[in-house]
This record gives structure tokens, C-alpha cells and sequence, in this order.
């Protein structure tokens, strides 16, 4: 059974936060959960790509739980990413919630090359210092 990955809003930018927190420096504490099926999507990973970003270094990452949940990582674990826009591709294989096999995919290959995923999002601080992002939707 494949999936195929949706946003809660797939027609809009979807993004976080509100007024930005004042001169707070350093990356955002970025976290949001992922389903599939009304279930956790458990060991699905989400790689943010920047829009128009220069390419260097390893793209913020995130691996979601047990219950769906993440938090991104840019080097530290949970220490965050820039703020900015971001298309997300996704990566969840069989198995891969369980002892991280290989196996088959779970998500469409749209979803797996930043030029092509319909995901996008737009971190910004909130006045919290943190951003939380809309749920991921994965649909069979």
C-alpha cells in the first residue's frame, strides 16, 4: 500500500508563529507532528530544503516518533532551524517505525525531491522563541 502525503492546507504556505519574538538570535526551536490514517507516522523523516537557500551543509531534519510527534535539527539534536521558507520532502519506508529497515515506500515519489513535494512552510519565532507547524497529513 502506498501513501500519498497532504498538508492540512495543501493550497497555502503553511507556517508558524506570529509576531516575532524580539532580537532573539540563533535557529528556531521547530516542531509539529505527522500522520497517517489518524496513526502516528512513526519513523517518517522530514528534510526541509530552503527555498532559494545557497545549498551548504546538511538541510534540517526531523524524525518523527512514536506518536508522530518531531522536533528539527539542524546539528544538535532538537536545536532547531533558520527561519524562513522551506519545501519539505518526506521519507518513510516499511519498517522504518520499528527496527529501520529498508522496505518499501510509504509516501509517493512527489514527495521525495524538493523540486516536486507540494509541502511548504514558512518558519518564523513566535513570541514564544519556538514555532509550531501545522500537522502533516499522510493519506493513502
Amino acid at each position: 500500500m502506498r501513501a500519498t502525503v497532504a498538508a492540512l492546507v495543501m493550497a497555502g504556505v503553511m507556517g508558524c508563529g506570529g509576531p516575532k519574538a524580539a532580537d532573539a538570535p540563533g535557529p528556531v526551536r521547530t516542531h509539529g507532528r505527522a500522520v497517517s490514517g489518524g496513526k502516528p507516522a512513526a519513523g517518517a523523516v522530514l528534510v526541509f530544503h530552503a527555498v532559494g537557500g545557497t545549498g551548504g551543509g546538511l538541510p534540517p531534519r526531523a524524525r518523527a516518533g512514536p506518536d508522530g510527534r518531531f522536533a528539527v535539527t539542524s546539528a544538535d539534536g532538537g536545536d532547531g532551524m533558520p527561519e524562513g521558507e522551506y519545501a519539505v520532502t518526506v521519507e518513510w519506508r516499511s519498517g522504518s517505525g520499528e527496527n529501520g529497515d529498508d522496505g518499501r515506500s510509504l509516501v509517493s515519489e512527489r514527495y521525495t525531491r524538493p523540486a516536486t513535494t507540494p509541502l511548504k512552510v514558512t518558519v518564523r519565532r513566535g513570541p514564544d522563541g519556538r514555532c509550531a507547524l501545522p500537522d502533516f497529513i499522510l493519506t493513502p
